[in-house]
């Protein structure tokens, strides 16, 4: 279910605690198969086994392109938006104020015109999954449809117009809910007494699930998503739909009758408990007892445990609201608890991407359960691919490989200390620190052989003596240890999607590996080693695809990564908004902020027949963060704009009625009457932005973009040219990075460097005072100044004066991977420290 009217901003801190080997890059291709006995397995043949990616807002083609990172990562399958024409799509793709519409959906067919694609897209994803052996789950949203408005405001007794294009017998005329034979008449907010099946869920008018036709449509919803090689369904607010009408039988049974001798997988949606009275039973006996449901509770107690530092809590048994393990589907977190609440009212968007990872090993290594990862949406936009990659995290892929290793053998579930565990099969064992990262372990009667194990992360040996498991738990806090050979990967630190401009900078990284090659399609591989950096896309057209092959070999295993890159052409407006944070920070403003740019003056807006342009539906589109320039920005579009057309006006010009009159070709960049309205995210509801404003709502005074870029210096007083000021500021800027030009020929003139771990040399000395390695200078030595090294030698950050100089903890001259590695066997009270916490001497 769908809390639309209390959805809050994203506001995420990720927390980079990495291990020595692995600098934050994670797990990113098709693993090339083993014969070594004991190998973890990437993927699972049944979807129940295995564990799913939850690729919330992402469009089917990025999907399909990261389809080769997925499967290495362990996913079975994955699970993707609603697939259903969304309520209201505009220009605007910014995630926090759109993703909800994908909830409202105005048709039961698949989406002709969708922020994730089309009926063709989903086919193509499905085929390209299936051959890497991964399966696609598609949500379906079949309890509501989405309102329409009255007096400008959400009403639950009509339909939204864009109902009557899609489905148009169930729009019944005149888009009315009251009366219409196709909707359920209780006009009450679904509780979990005797309306849970008949009364509004989020607002939303509630389809009649016992009416023929509406049966009907669902059935063919489905079949149609099968015919495009889909594997199975996730059923949106399940609990909230009728059981004693035959609904779910008959679109249970006319989907497997569809897909033949194929096995669907089905779950539901049913949070915190069944409600009208009914039994857990009555769902999970659907689908001949194999229907799924998610178990909120199970999954909160876990994560909670992790965030309050409670191992005991972390690893409680119970499957109470489920009925079982083999029923169950659980999270580390959800997308609603994620970017809105769920009926529990809980709230993730604060927790740590570092225990979201502990909490997913945990739910991932128990028994019979079915996973689901939530890919984190912040920092992406519709349509694309998420930018937050924790989802393939080597830990989180190593968590992966162990549940589909161990599918079906006995688990031992428990705690020692700080630590929690999960046993399974008496042959492996994931370990969880909940109260810090790396640590000495020594974990009693985990029920394991006695001999010697590996760490799947950090390829770190543990022992087991006795039934004790000892060893060092690496930086990110989760162990997964088997005896097994560890996997060698090789890493691009730009992920898989569109780039704009002529060229794109790679990173490439290793781990546990001795080599790699690097290859731009079927062309001449070059070796390499360490951390090259290389530029593709110089002999490439806008609008080609470079596939970047990467292979990794620790003498005895080879893998191979597939990252693909579609070079498009960059925005070419350069007509920029920018706000300083201090202004941000000043005025008491919460992120993320929203910009609403409209133009009533040239397409005569404020006379009936005239056209009001504008970029997106309020609150308009959400300003991107420049570190460089410390400013939020957006760039305003130059190609289209959402076009209304004036229905009428009142004496002084006001619009006073208006339609949508779709996307017209307007350049809102450069027209001198574009108007702007900034306004940020303390309050909302629906997804509509109601916080702070400026102008305020109902100034006489404009800001007026004028046709050029504009930096707004204050966010409170009155509109003018001086806080609204001309700039030349350009956001997205950065140095030069050096790096090997490879082009289609295949390997450059000469071989790059074996090794470029940020090789900067310290600078001169700092004042006294310092410490080595406290490189945020914070006046202590803490993980945060090793993450902050590794992001130095990533290139994600750049160290320089003080910090540089006190990083180079061990002595070489140097700020790399190395001083980051003696900080941790500092914090670990390892040998191999350097000069980690001693004065600086200069």
């Amino acid at each position: 279910m769908k809390k639309l009217k209390g959805i809050l901003g994203i506001v995420l801190t990720a927390c980079m605690l990495l291990s020595c080997f692995s600098i934050g890059m994670s797990a990113s291709a098709a693993d090339v198969a083993t014969e070594k006995t004991g190998q973890p397995t990437s993927t699972q043949q049944n979807i129940e086994d295995g564990v799913i990616l939850h690729a919330l807002c992402w469009g089917y083609k990025e999907i399909e392109k990261n389809i080769p990172a997925i499967a290495a990562a362990g996913y079975t399958a994955v699970q993707t938006s609603p697939v259903q024409q969304p309520k209201d799509m505009n220009t605007s793709t910014n995630v926090s104020g759109q993703w909800w519409k994908l909830y409202q959906p105005v048709s039961l067919s698949i989406a002709q015109n969708s922020w994730v694609g089309t009926e063709s897209d989903l086919k193509s994803l499905c085929t390209t999954a299936h051959k890497y052996n991964v399966k696609i789950i598609c949500d379906i949203v079949s309890n509501h449809l989405g309102s329409g408005l009255v007096n400008d405001q959400d009403d639950p007794h009509v339909l939204s117009e864009d109902v009557k294009k899609y489905e148009p017998t169930l729009y019944n005329g005149n888009g009315k809910v009251t009366g219409n034979q196709y909707f359920h008449q209780d006009f009450t907010n679904a509780t979990d007494g005797n309306n849970c099946t008949t009364g509004l869920v989020t607002g939303c008018p509630d389809l009649n699930s016992g009416n023929s036709t509406v049966q009907s449509k669902v059935s063919a919803l489905l079949k149609q998503c099968v015919n495009c090689g889909v594997d199975g369904f996730r059923f949106d607010a399940a609990k909230h739909i009728e059981t004693n009408t035959g609904f779910w039988t008959k679109i249970i049974s006319d989907a497997n009758t569809a897909a033949g001798s194929k096995k669907l997988f089905y779950y539901g949606e049913v949070l915190n408990t069944v409600g009208g009275g009914r039994n857990m039973s009555t769902y999970t006996s659907l689908n001949g007892g194999k229907f799924r449901v998610t178990d909120n509770k199970q999954s909160s107690a876990i994560r909670n445990g992790v965030t309050g530092h409670n191992a005991g809590s972390a690893v409680n048994a119970s499957y109470g609201l489920s009925g079982g393990a083999s029923h169950a589907v659980l999270w580390a977190e959800s997308h609603d608890t994620y970017l809105g609440n769920n009926e529990s009212g809980e709230i993730t968007t604060g927790v740590s991407d570092s225990d979201i990872i502990k909490a997913w090993a945990l739910v991932a290594s128990r028994k019979d359960a079915t996973a689901l990862f939530f890919a984190r949406t912040n920092g992406m936009k519709m349509g694309t691919s998420s930018k937050n990659t924790s989802y393939k995290d080597v830990a989180v892929a190593e968590v992966n490989k162990f549940h589909n290793n161990f599918v079906g053998q006995s688990e031992k579930a428990g705690s020692s200390g700080s630590i929690a565990y999960v046993a399974r099969g008496g042959k492996g064992i994931v370990l969880v620190n909940v109260n810090g990262n790396s640590t000495k372990a020594s974990v009693s009667g985990t029920g394991l052989s006695d001999g010697k194990y590996k760490d799947m992360v950090t390829g770190a040996e543990f022992t087991v003596s006795g039934g004790t498991v000892s060893g060092q738990i690496g930086a990110s806090g989760v162990a997964v240890v088997m005896q097994s050979d560890t996997t060698p990967m090789a890493f691009a630190d730009v992920e898989s999607g569109t780039f704009s401009g002529d060229t794109l900078t790679v990173g490439l990284r290793l781990s546990n590996a001795v080599s790699g090659t690097y290859q731009l399609e079927n062309y001449a591989a070059t070796k390499f080693t360490g951390t090259p950096k290389i530029k593709i896309g110089s002999d490439y057209n806008y609008g080609d695809t470079i596939t970047l092959k990467l292979t990794a070999t620790d003498g005895k295993q080879t893998t191979e990564s597939v990252y693909q890159y579609t070079k498009v052409e960059a925005a070419s407006s350069g007509v920029y908004i920018l706000i300083p944070a201090s202004a941000v920070k000043s005025a008491g403003w919460a992120t993320p902020i929203y910009c609403y740019l409209y133009d009533q003056v040239s397409g005569d807006g404020g006379k009936v027949g005239g056209y009001v342009y504008k970029n997106a539906a309020w609150p308009g589109e959400m300003l991107e963060f420049d570190e460089k320039l410390n400013c939020y920005y957006l760039e305003v579009g130059d190609k289209t704009a959402i076009a209304e057309k004036t229905l009428a006006v009142d004496r002084a010009g006001n619009v006073t009625k208006s339609e949508a009159a779709g996307v017209k070709t307007f350049d809102l960049a450069h027209s001198k009457n574009t108007h702007v309205i900034l306004s940020d995210s303390s309050k909302s509801s629906g997804g509509i932005s109601q916080g702070k404003q400026f102008p305020a709502s109902g100034s006489k005074r404009t800001l007026d973009l004028g046709g050029s870029s504009k930096k707004l210096t204050q966010l409170s007083g009155t509109p003018s040219s001086t806080i609204f000021q001309n700039t030349t500021d350009v956001p997205g800027q950065q140095a030069p990075v050096a790096a090997t030009e490879v082009k289609k020929g295949g390997a450059p003139a000469t071989e790059p460097p074996t090794t470029t771990e940020s090789s900067t040399e310290t600078t001169t000395a700092p004042p006294s005072g310092l410490l080595y390695g406290d490189s945020d200078l914070d006046g202590r030595v803490s993980i945060k100044d090793a993450t902050l090294i590794q992001e130095h030698a990533a290139y994600l950050k750049t160290l320089t004066g003080n910090a540089l100089a006190v990083s180079d903890v061990n002595s070489d001259k140097n700020v790399n991977v190395k001083d980051a590695t003696c900080i941790q066997c500092f914090l670990a009270n390892l040998s191999g420290a350097g000069r980690t916490n001693q004065s600086f001497s200069g």
